[in-house]
């Protein structure tokens, strides 16, 4: 599989000064990355997202505006803050935010109870270990890989519901610029009307770097990276 990148991942990783392959049991602190949403091979919209760990926890940050005629669905803002342990990331709270509309998710841990809300209805699911959200998710990979040929499953909430999800999971090579970058594919067997793709870097610390997702319609986004850059 080939696709081009605005700006080359391998001069900007090897610029931020991290080693290729670096060992995944030491995360980046900060990272930050930039997308091409293309939607049925026009283009869609431009996400960026900002991941920081701090003394406190981390954060995630995703604001993704619509390109051309899309511009007037509005501004989209997701938002993931908690904490980050052995197992990788444990959210606290969730924020989607597009105009007036907002879905939103609290997990109380203690209790091992998630309390959603959407247009003013409330849901309460049941926490397990390792339950994601729509932000969180992609960043999890860097704490809790996935392993080639067994599923991954995962618990994940939009703020609006919560479902568990299984991936099955394969080798595959892309191309960046014209040099190869050994992935992981994950993918539905069964995945209905809606589906989710991705493609994460082994040697980047698992950070997706393609993704496809065919939505409810049977439309399908594409999304890329762009830009790369860690601290």
């Amino acid at each position: 599989m080939k696709f081009t990148v605005l700006t080359s991942l391998l001069g900007l990783f090897l610029f931020s000064g991290q080693s290729i392959g670096q060992d995944v049991a030491k995360p980046l602190r900060k990272i930050a990355i930039e997308y091409e949403v293309y939607k049925s091979d026009i283009p869609f919209a431009t996400i960026k997202e900002e991941f920081e760990i701090k003394k406190q926890g981390y954060q995630i940050t995703s604001q993704q505006k619509g390109s051309g005629v899309f511009a007037l669905l509005g501004e989209r803002v997701l938002t993931s803050k908690g904490q980050v342990n052995a197992y990788g990331l444990v959210p606290n709270k969730f924020t989607l935010q597009q105009g007036d509309r907002l879905k939103q998710a609290t997990f109380d841990w203690a209790n091992k109870t998630i309390n959603m809300q959407y247009k003013g209805k409330k849901r309460t699911g049941t926490l397990t270990a390792g339950t994601q959200d729509l932000s969180s998710f992609a960043y999890q990979f860097r704490f809790k890989p996935p392993v080639e040929k067994q599923p991954y499953q995962v618990a994940l909430t939009t703020g609006k519901k919560l479902k568990n999800y299984t991936y099955q999971v394969e080798a595959q090579t892309i191309e960046l610029d014209g040099k190869p970058v050994d992935c992981l594919h994950l993918f539905q067997d069964s995945p209905g009307k809606e589906s989710k793709e991705f493609w994460i870097a082994k040697d980047y610390q698992y950070l997706p770097i393609y993704i496809v997702l065919v939505d409810k319609h049977g439309q399908r986004l594409e999304q890329t990276v762009t830009k790369f850059s860690t601290q």
